[in-house]
């Protein structure tokens, strides 16, 4: 998955979530695992700190931020404006699908 477009095309916003949210959006599209989408995140907040710094990283400094704000980057992103069918539970949906599907197929 690609994660530092988002993060140039979002790096000014003030906040990491419009950042968060695009990563989860696309990451969900193409990869799915949570394994994955965490570590996107984890990867996209490590890249959106150190774009937004003018000096240098101390030793050690960017495993402590991130071990520091893992609440920030960490949250379940909004991914409902790029699908509302991955937002909350859809299980009944998608077992009403399958059913319709079945019908049709049988």
């Amino acid at each position: 998955m690609r994660v530092l477009p988002h993060v140039i095309r979002d790096g000014e916003s003030t906040g990491f979530d419009p950042v968060a949210d695009s990563i989860m959006a696309d990451g969900i599209a193409t990869h799915g695992h949570p394994r994955a989408l965490v570590g996107a995140l984890a990867y996209g907040y490590a890249l959106w700190y150190i774009l937004r710094r003018s000096d240098k990283l101390g030793y050690g400094e960017l495993v402590e931020e991130l071990l520091a704000t893992s609440d920030r980057w960490g949250r379940r992103p909004n991914v409902a404006w790029a699908d509302p069918s991955w937002e909350g539970d859809d299980r009944l949906e998608r077992r009403r699908f399958l059913r319709k599907r079945l019908a049709n197929d049988g």
